[in-house]
């Protein structure tokens, strides 16, 4: 049996896989969300070494020491790809990549015989980069990697010049000028409403007090300096819109630019957080950016892993190995030079034949009317489905678990009437588009889908938050539908919130493609 360590687990697909195949036994498991967590536990029995905190706190030159000699470790770290353009985030989301860096941090401490990394289809591209930060500026030079210069807008337009310049550029009053998360949130939520009398109401009788009272603090805090008076008067002005509960085109102008200020704020504080080298760059347009070295994702893996490792990776297709869904993952594999030393690296290969669509995934659960409640009790099943594969995921269970669905809105479900299969929210009529989203155009395509029986699903995600549509029921697809199209038997029951569950699913490596992964291991690991 060869002993695997599972990192960033979630509930457990990779690891399911993995243990479908046979000759592997997971040994320690490392989740820090602890719905996703119960429902890996309760799922996988025997699990020796639990650790449910944030695997940045972790000395996994510690954590050798209780787990003993590894065979495996396998995991898909959180890496999200960046983009400047047309952003409203308040967050350099790339600082997330900092996590697929802890996952090398562990490989190379536990020294497995070989490990396995799961990730998004485009590491490989421009997008997954690490910013240069003084904690391993060093260390990345030192390994060859080549890094570079970018240029990133921190503010579009600068109210006050070179005074705001000198502002960002001091971490001292960077903090003193941040305003709470949530209070920020609120703020911008009113340009989704502005339009939408009723609905701009609703918001100004619901959250006025609150932002008030936050706004009066925030006010109390600003620097006595030219920044400062233009700030102030900004929060004045919206303490004035969220007491009169009025709101008109001068007032809107004014909360564009606060959010952009507190935007610019909350940016570099971030840079300041993550110790990021960079430099200010202001223009006479009023812009202001920050210029930051930059480098590739996966060349840093590479660089990482080569001296120990002998490494390859390659984009696998989840329905070219029995998925009903189209789900294309970036795999890396790795053997220890030492242990295989002429190893070469091979994937496996995409079986041959018809492939399995969501007919053969759901069609037997299409009569059963999902639950509401994720406390209801199970559905009983009376007969299994002819169909083969069908079968393998109905598991033997007489009790159908987590076949539960949000409720349907009267607005939403006259859009599911609309949408014929294979279609989403773009065919659907001016009318029915209104109220939705602030750019009803920019939707994706995967919003209001409607699966079609007959061809593979596209990448599951949160179903519940894209709003997919059953084939042929004007209805959510069920926690248990979504688990079907990641392959998950049965059996296997999904633990917390309704939005926890769903969310636990679209996160997961459907196990069908982890178990043809964990075959192509074991031939490896055999030699």
């Amino acid at each position: 049996m060869y002993s695997v360590i599972d990192l960033f687990a979630g509930a457990g697909g990779l690891s399911l896989g993995f243990q479908q195949e046979g000759d592997f036994i997971v040994k320690g498991v490392i989740e820090n969300n602890p719905n996703a967590l119960n429902t890996y536990l309760k799922n996988h029995a025997g699990v020796a070494i639990k650790v449910d905190t944030d695997i940045r706190s972790i000395d996994f030159n510690k954590y050798k020491e209780e787990v003993g000699e590894v065979d495996l470790v396998i995991g898909g770290p959180p890496c999200q790809g960046f983009s400047n353009a047309n952003r409203q985030k308040t967050k350099f989301i790339s600082m997330n990549n900092a996590l697929v860096k802890r996952y090398a941090d562990a490989v190379l401490a536990l020294k497995p015989k070989a490990f396995v990394m799961e990730n998004v289809a485009m590491l490989k591209s421009d997008v997954h980069k690490f910013f240069d930060s003084r904690m391993d500026h060093e260390y990345v030079e030192g390994i060859g990697i080549k890094m570079k210069s970018e240029s990133y807008v921190i503010m579009n337009h600068n109210p006050d010049g070179i005074e705001m310049v000198n502002l960002l550029s001091s971490e001292e009053k960077i903090k003193k000028y941040s305003l709470g998360d949530i209070t920020f949130n609120l703020i911008k939520l009113i340009n989704r409403y502005k339009d939408k009398k009723a609905k701009l109401s609703n918001y100004f009788d619901k959250y006025s007090k609150i932002i008030v009272n936050n706004l009066e603090n925030y006010k109390s805090q600003i620097c006595d300096d030219a920044v400062g008076h233009i700030v102030s008067d900004y929060v004045s002005n919206l303490i004035k819109v969220y007491k009169d509960k009025a709101l008109s085109n001068t007032d809107i102008d004014i909360i564009d630019k606060f959010i952009e200020f507190i935007r610019a704020t909350s940016l570099m504080a971030e840079l300041y957080d993550n110790k990021i080298i960079f430099e200010l760059s202001y223009e006479v347009s009023g812009k202001i950016t920050a210029l930051i070295n930059t480098y590739s994702v996966f060349e840093y893996l590479s660089k990482r892993f080569k001296g120990e490792y002998i490494i390859d990776n390659k984009i696998l297709n989840a329905a070219d190995f029995g998925a009903p869904q189209e789900r294309h993952r970036f795999i890396m594999i790795g053997i220890r030079r030492d242990y295989r030393p002429n190893c070469q690296i091979t994937f496996p290969d995409a079986l041959i034949g018809k492939r399995h669509t969501v007919r053969d995934a759901i069609a037997d659960l299409e009569d059963f009317a999902p639950s509401k409640s994720v406390d209801a009790e199970p559905l009983e099943r009376r007969n299994f489905s002819k169909n083969e594969f069908t079968r393998n995921l109905q598991d033997n269970q007489h009790k159908i678990y987590n076949h539960v669905n949000t409720d349907t809105r009267s607005v939403a479900l006259e859009r599911f009437k609309k949408i014929e299969p294979g279609k989403n929210f773009h065919s659907l009529s001016d009318e029915l588009k209104m109220n939705t989203y602030s750019d009803p155009s920019r939707t994706q395509n995967t919003i209001y889908l409607r699966l079609d029986y007959d061809t593979e699903s596209g990448t599951v995600v949160n179903v519940r938050k894209s709003m997919w549509i059953h084939p042929t029921k004007d209805r959510a697809i069920s926690i248990r539908e979504a688990a079907r199209l990641q392959t998950f038997p049965d059996s296997y029951i999904f633990y917390g919130s309704k939005d926890s569950q769903y969310q636990q699913v679209g996160n997961a490596v459907p196990p069908i493609l982890a178990r043809a992964i964990a075959h192509q291991v074991k031939i490896l690991l055999r030699g």
